[in-house]
């Protein structure tokens, strides 16, 4: 059976350029490049990479948060060289950009690539998460679990470092 590791957020505006969460944190790069590592050596384990890319452009929900939030902007680069050194993209690792919350709900792609990658195999790949615990990362979970994946979460900002850690409510 495949295991596919996703690394959510890993994102320089939301680590280290926020020291709120990078103080709170110290650890988190470095257990998520651990476990990046680990996975990137490990037989029948893919990395693919989800960022957040929300924009006025193309996020369905920006203009009514920015009515919320008048003057600021909650634009994210998705690009390679806006992501954590810890948790950049390598040799064609696959890189999806969500521009809603979850990565699922509005669709970035990542749950029709892993349905045509592995609709061959007998069963659906184990999925590990990873990154930053947001909105984003919950959502995911509980996104990804619907569509039927067995969803383990790895290595976040909340609850540190707990590799194969089962969700109960998912279990």
């Amino acid at each position: 059976m495949s295991t596919v590791l996703i690394v959510v957020d890993m994102q320089l505006d939301f680590y280290s350029r926020n020291s709120a969460v990078s103080q709170s944190f110290p650890s988190l790069a470095s257990k998520i490049g651990q476990l990046v590592s680990l996975a990137r050596e490990t037989e029948n384990v893919e990395v693919v990479h989800l960022r957040e890319g929300s924009n006025d452009n193309v996020s369905p929900w920006y203009n009514f948060w920015s009515k919320l939030n008048p003057g600021k902007s909650s634009a994210a680069d998705a690009t390679t060289a806006a992501t954590e050194p810890c948790a950049q993209d390598t040799d064609g690792e696959k890189v999806f950009v969500k521009y809603g919350y979850d990565g699922v709900g509005v669709d970035s792609g990542m749950v029709s690539y892993l349905e045509d990658k592995y609709s061959l195999e007998d069963k659906k790949p184990i999925i590990l998460v990873c990154g930053l615990r947001k909105f984003s990362y919950s959502y995911l979970l509980v996104s990804i679990y619907a569509f039927g994946y067995g969803v383990n979460q790895s290595v976040n900002a909340i609850d540190s470092f707990l590799v194969g850690y089962r969700l109960p409510i998912l279990v």
